[in-house]
């Protein structure tokens, strides 16, 4: 299992460094996109990750960083 950070930002100040432990970079991708949906109901689940970060940005106005390995720090 690999670690995978992300920054997480939202229009109340809020910062955060999210933690997801994966067995690839896809499957890191799966479990933040379960998470968010889960998260927040009305995000439309078609399969685009870009898409999903999208929605999420224009409904909610939460950012999301680019996705990184720990291994490459």
């Amino acid at each position: 299992m690999n670690q995978y950070l992300y920054p997480w930002h939202d229009s109340h100040g809020h910062n955060k460094i999210g933690v997801i432990n994966a067995k690839s970079f896809s499957n890191c991708i799966d479990k933040l996109s379960e998470q968010l949906i889960d998260k927040y109901d009305d995000l439309e689940d078609n399969g685009d990750f870009e898409d999903l970060i999208k929605q999420l940005s224009e409904k909610y106005d939460v950012h999301i960083g680019d996705i990184y390995d720990i291994n490459e720090f």
